[in-house]
């Protein structure tokens, strides 16, 4: 019942059946990492550096705990921790991607890129058909100015999975950095015949009129971009912060200060 309640987004609940489960004695090794997981989504950070204490973990469970103990290092702040976690699943499992990828996402942010490089290459090695870490390595040449570079990552990323909508949002903000307007605009036009009210698109779509000059169809666009977020439920917004923050982008680009501000709190306050 915890992993329905995760998949749902339900974390507080999940981790309530995940502690009745071991108060009835469970193996703690067939729920930890759901468990772990449900507690980082419920940003009860402390709680995943502690809840497996004294158990005996096998390797697998035991990789679990470290990336996710990661992952709540890095948002206590505690980077140095951070990344020594993500170095002990590494070392524990040298040929599972997540946490070289991981680590090098944690690199990137700090601005060590050149280590982070390396981390992808040693990702690539390992699995050369994995779009998440072309698309990671991508977002790594985004952030040194190399668009060009980005580009050609993202594209590698689409050759696994041609329809990825994070990795098709990537490259078309890559065509517009390199001034590949029409490749830009054709991709949106074919994203939104198939998913005419996703909202980053539709945010997308707003900001390539714009530079079109198209006026009055970017404020249209905006237009129906906030009637589409106005629909959706708000516990959609809770489990998908990144709407949030293209509410708020939205609301700032029509002249509503004041409503792009409250919505970029309640951004913050859900990623910061």
């Amino acid at each position: 019942m915890g992993k329905i309640f995760l998949r749902r987004g339900y974390f507080n609940e999940a981790i309530k059946q995940f502690e009745e489960s071991l108060a009835y004695k469970a193996d703690i090794n067939l729920i930890l990492s759901d468990y772990a997981t449900a507690l980082n989504f419920a940003k009860r950070y402390k709680e995943v550096l502690v809840f497996a204490d004294g158990y005996k973990l096998n390797d697998s469970s035991a990789y679990e705990l470290y990336i996710n103990k990661a992952i709540a290092y890095q948002n206590l702040d505690l980077t140095v921790l951070s990344r020594k976690s993500y170095q002990n699943a590494i070392a524990l499992n040298a040929k599972d991607t997540r946490a070289l990828n991981s680590l090098a996402s944690l690199e990137s942010s700090l601005g060590n890129i050149e280590e982070a490089q390396k981390l992808i290459s040693r990702s690539l090695i390992i699995n050369p058909n994995d779009h998440r870490t072309y698309h990671l390595q991508g977002q790594i040449r985004m952030s040194k100015n190399d668009y060009q570079g980005a580009i050609e990552s993202y594209n590698k990323a689409l050759n696994y999975v041609n329809n990825d909508p994070v990795v098709q949002r990537s490259i078309i903000s890559a065509f517009i950095k390199v001034g590949r307007i029409d490749d830009a605009e054709k991709m949106i036009n074919d994203i939104l015949a198939v998913t005419p009210e996703d909202p980053h698109i539709m945010l997308l779509s707003s900001w390539m009129m714009s530079i079109r000059k198209q006026d009055e169809q970017s404020a249209s666009m905006l237009e129906s971009l906030s009637n589409t977020t106005s629909m959706i439920p708000e516990d959609e917004f809770i489990n998908k912060p990144s709407l949030i923050f293209v509410t708020a982008l939205s609301s700032y680009l029509q002249g509503n200060i004041e409503q792009a501000s409250k919505e970029l709190s309640k951004y913050l306050n859900l990623a910061p």
